[in-house]
């Protein structure tokens, strides 16, 4: 801490500042140092010890209560723990400081002009006090005659208002130094801040003698107390490979109870020990890790819940500790980004990347970053359904344009593309709707247009550019991969080209598309790629799409469909179900939108949307669907679209099959906010009663439509 403000003032100027660089790795290190967060600490209440009678703490403005020093900690604290992962706080001046801090998420802005008027005001204070002793002294006057004099000397006058204004300007001041020092440098003894059930202090005490910590992990609600005995003996020990200290031991003595009460209060008490087990054995049970848990009981209670609720998200943490930037910060992090933020954050990383792996590598470091920013929030309830589906659409928005630039350029430093050639990548599905689930797929379609003076032509061109940000995308590299992509929507499907000219994609809607295809353009939005273009592919959908109704052949076409879907794809059991495909699912009310929207699309401009949420509102309102239809509809998409999004961020793949077996639900359902044994039996009979309506009106709504009068 005393090297942040250090500099060189005289002698051999550049070996000093040679000397501070060597040792900027040593004083900025990468990852958090909670262990020094908890030496200043104790530095703090040994000079409050020094100072022993209380009174002295109360008058001494710079090493007392809410003083000089305590601010100056706050600064030095913050800047050790995040100065090693960003540069742009590195400063030697207090007031400089507090600036970068509210200007890059740090500190709320309020809080650091707050704190600069502080510092300010107590260094005044202190000056003219210095002044009048003709001493080094910090010590306020301990009559009133002395403080008049004072408050005389900083230009308030000597009058008791004076008086009042200077205590009373003291105290606020020192109270709000003192509040964000308490915050900064929070803690203590971990088993005083909540009770810990006494079930939770047996099984620590035995985490060493598998035979008898296995029943005691049962009694916590361990599914498989035997499987999860070994992890919390890692827990205990920590990883053969790493000696066990006196801090560490003397730190899990009052941390492992509290870990392990709250962990059998999670969703999946197993998975979680396990996760975390994974966690500290690759961090080699670091002392400053196990540090933060006790110093940050809100970055604890996030970290667990994701443990116990994505082996996923885990898997990102076992591979890169220094995320938990992420989830210190949550606090002070957007729960909403602006995508100009985003998109201008990726280019910036991409750019100093000096060579096409390392630029895959970032891409991909970026996404699973910001998939975890987002994953956070919803876990803790911070997000509604609706934010999180935005969220991860922006995200995967801002990766694709990102990806499509990268493989432009790649292309390009082979063979010259000429500015006539246009390329536009249409988004389908989900991401067209903008209604990203957890580990969706990009659907894609690639329009060009021009180019045919180059060589080779534009259609090559355009193909090779496809390809290359297919591999941009896909390619697994040693951060895995960004987003896979299903381009299976294109005209003409698999046996169609991989890209298509404008002309072409007109002429095929206009030909010979099937309904299906024309109910795909639904949700058809261009999202990367040429502007221009974008705005000619979007007036030829419209066109195809909102040009005219539906016929009674087409409605029944569309239905029959769907019960095809239900029958080949949505099989479900007694062991399964499936929360898409299977009756009464999700995709029942995407028909049910969808159909409706070419139905009446072309009468009711209010219908040419994308979204389904927002097509099953405007149905509603517009009386083509009931009050009730409408709102069975609305509600069961958005229960089960939760519930698919539980199971989704479980791992980095689509899943939409919903166990029936008790044991194997129950994670699941208390992930959803089910308690008690009897959660999954609730569960699965709230599943029912959505699919239920969902048909009901799904069979209401395509029967009105093929019947109605035309």
């Amino acid at each position: 801490a005393a090297l942040l403000r250090a500099r060189p003032v005289a002698g051999a100027l550049e070996v000093g500042e040679r000397m501070l660089a060597e040792l900027e790795p040593f004083i900025y290190r990468r990852y958090l140092d909670f262990e020094t967060l908890g030496q200043l600490r104790a530095m703090k209440h040994q000079i409050e010890a020094e100072l022993r009678l209380p009174e002295m703490v109360r008058r001494n403005i710079k090493l007392g209560y809410g003083g000089i020093r305590e601010l100056e900690f706050i600064v030095q604290s913050l800047t050790l723990i995040y100065g090693g992962r960003d540069p742009r706080i590195r400063t030697r001046k207090t007031i400089d400081a507090l600036e970068r801090f509210a200007s890059y998420g740090y500190l709320p802005r309020s809080r650091a002009e707050g704190l600069e008027d502080a510092y300010l005001f107590l260094r005044n204070v202190e000056h003219k006090l210095q002044v009048a002793a003709g001493l080094q002294t910090h010590v306020l006057p301990g009559d009133a005659e002395g403080m008049r004099a004072l408050a005389i000397r900083l230009g308030m006058g000597g009058s008791q208002r004076s008086l009042a204004r200077l205590r009373n300007g003291l105290s606020r001041r020192r109270e709000l130094v003192a509040k964000q020092f308490r915050e900064t440098l929070a803690g203590g003894a971990i088993a005083h801040e909540r009770r810990v059930s006494p079930e939770a202090e047996v099984a620590w005490r035995l985490a060493l003698e598998p035979a008898a910590a296995a029943p005691a992990l049962k009694s916590l609600g361990f599914a498989a107390p035997e499987e999860s005995v070994a992890h919390l003996e890692l827990l205990a020990r920590g990883p053969s490979h790493t000696p066990m200290s006196l801090r560490r031991s003397e730190l899990l003595v009052r941390l492992g109870p509290v870990l392990l009460d709250e962990i059998a209060g999670l969703p999946d008490p197993d998975l979680a020990l396990r996760n975390l087990a994974a966690f500290i054995s690759a961090v080699g049970a670091r002392t400053s890790f196990l540090a933060l848990l006790e110093q940050h009981p809100a970055t604890r209670r996030v970290l667990l819940r994701l443990f116990a609720s994505s082996s996923y998200l885990s898997g990102l943490f076992i591979r890169h500790p220094e995320m938990l930037d992420t989830l210190v910060r949550s606090d002070l992090a957007q729960l909403r980004r602006n995508p100009e933020a985003l998109a201008a954050e990726l280019a910036e990383l991409v750019a100093a990347c000096p060579d096409f792996e390392s630029r895959l590598d970032a891409i991909r470091t970026f996404r699973h970053q910001e998939f975890l920013r987002i994953a956070i929030a919803d876990l803790a309830g911070n997000l509604k359904h609706h934010e999180v589906e935005a969220e991860l659409t922006a995200l995967a928005e801002t990766v694709l344009r990102e990806a499509l630039k990268l493989a432009r350029a790649e292309v390009g430093a082979r063979f010259p593309i000429p500015g006539s050639l246009a390329l536009a990548c249409i988004a389908m599905g989900r991401l067209g709707a903008a209604e990203m689930a957890y580990n969706s797929d990009l659907d894609l379609i690639f329009v060009y247009e021009g180019g045919e003076d180059a060589t080779p032509g534009g259609h090559e061109l355009s193909a090779r550019i496809a390809q290359k940000l297919i591999a941009v995308l896909e390619t697994r590299t040693r951060e895995g991969y960004a987003y896979k992509l299903d381009l299976r929507l294109r005209p003409s499907g698999n046996q169609g080209v991989l890209v298509t000219s404008l002309e072409g994609f007109r002429e095929y809607h206009r030909q010979s598309s099937a309904v299906w295809e024309r109910q795909a353009l639904v949700r058809a939005r261009v999202v990367a790629g040429d502007e221009n273009l974008g705005a000619k592919v979007e007036a030829a959908r419209q066109e195809f799409v909102f040009g005219r109704g539906l016929s009674p052949d087409e409605v029944q076409e569309i239905r029959l469909m769907r019960e095809r879907m239900e029958r080949e794809i949505g099989a479900e059991d007694k062991t399964r179900l499936n929360l898409k495909q299977g009756r009464g699912g999700l995709v029942d009310v995407e028909f049910v939108a969808q159909m409706m929207a070419l139905a009446h699309g072309w009468e009711h401009p209010e219908l040419r949307r994308r979204s389904t949420f927002e097509l099953i509102r405007a149905l509603g309102s517009l009386g083509l669907l009931s009050k009730s239809d409408a709102k069975s509809l609305e509600d069961g998409y958005e229960f089960l679209s939760v519930l698919e999004n539980r199971l989704r961020i479980e791992s980095d793949q689509a899943a939409w099959a919903l166990p029936t077996d008790p044991a194997a639900l129950m994670p699941i359902a208390r992930r959803m906010g089910y308690r008690g044994k009897g959660a999954p039996k609730f569960l699965l009979g709230d599943v029912a009663a959505r699919r239920e309506a969902i048909r009901r009106a799904f069979e209401r709504c395509f029967e009105a439509e093929r019947t109605r009068p035309r």
